[in-house]
């Protein structure tokens, strides 16, 4: 018969064995959570990592910059914008036709930038452009145009109101009309301008022409009065009357004649005509009296 010794011994044992195997159940149960929480762990940093390298690469990608040129100025900002960019913009002219296209953008087409850059851009009317330098030009001609009339001397008093408001005109001119319309506008202020410098040059040039012709006129007239009363026949002559083209005159001639028709010692008036003759005056009749 086993005695109480023997038998607490061996329960102790079965305890023993027991408490040891549940050890065992609970270091095993402790080892599979540690892994589990440590691959949960490296699974949400992986994540955390590659989705902030993630949003870098999209935050801070280069961005590509659109072509605008060509493309009036909404559309231009729309298209920079939606590429991620910014804007700012440029006007040759100091007022707005609402006609401008984008003529030039500061980085060229499918360069690649950070996000936000600001692609400048610099719009223009082409039709305006055109209109504004066809004015400029006109205004130019007109002034050259004023300025050699009056190194000639010729009087410009009527034209100062044209070229005022040809430059008026320029200065405020905000459409292709006021550049180059048929009434009012620049081109036609310097128009006015201009025809009446070449007017005022033809009339004074016409003019020239029949004083240079009543000069040799006048010279061929005393030689004829000479030739046909005595060689050292005193005369003078005045009143000369030329036809519109300078082609006939007659004047009076004053002296004392010692031959011909008027001959005697007494101071008498007689008549001379002349005519041009192959560009050249010759006097035709002399004496036959006023």
């Amino acid at each position: 018969m086993a005695n109480l010794t023997d038998i607490n011994c061996r329960d102790n044992q079965v305890n023993g064995g027991a408490l040891s195997i549940n050890a065992e159940k609970n270091t095993s149960k402790n080892r599979a959570r540690l892994i589990t929480i440590v691959f949960i762990a490296v699974v949400l940093i992986g994540v955390g990592v590659g989705g902030y390298f993630l949003a870098t690469r999209v935050i801070f990608a280069k961005k590509r910059v659109p072509k605008v040129t060509g493309l009036k100025v909404s559309e231009a900002r729309k298209n920079i914008r939606i590429a991620g960019l910014s804007c700012s913009v440029r006007y040759i002219h100091n007022y707005r036709t609402n006609n401008e296209i984008v003529v030039k953008q500061s980085v060229a087409p499918n360069s690649k930038v950070d996000k936000g850059t600001v692609i400048a851009i610099t719009l223009e009317d082409k039709d305006m452009e055109t209109a504004l330098a066809a004015a400029r030009q006109s205004l130019g001609q007109a002034n050259t145009a004023l300025q050699e009339v009056q190194s000639m001397g010729i009087d410009t008093s009527d034209l100062v109101d044209p070229i005022k408001n040809a430059q008026a005109k320029l200065d405020s001119s905000k459409t292709v009309v006021d550049c180059t319309g048929q009434t009012e506008s620049v081109c036609y202020w310097a128009n006015v301008v201009i025809n009446g410098c070449n007017t005022k040059k033809r009339a004074y040039a016409a003019q020239q022409d029949r004083n240079n012709q009543i000069a040799a006129c006048r010279a061929a007239m005393y030689a004829y009065a000479r030739a046909s009363s005595a060689s050292d026949l005193s005369i003078s002559i005045d009143s000369i009357s030329m036809n519109a083209d300078c082609t006939y005159a007659t004047a009076a001639v004053h002296g004392t004649f010692t031959s011909g028709p008027r001959k005697g010692t007494s101071t008498e008036t007689a008549k001379v005509i002349a005519a041009r003759r192959g560009g050249t005056w010759v006097g035709v009749d002399f004496g036959t009296g006023i």
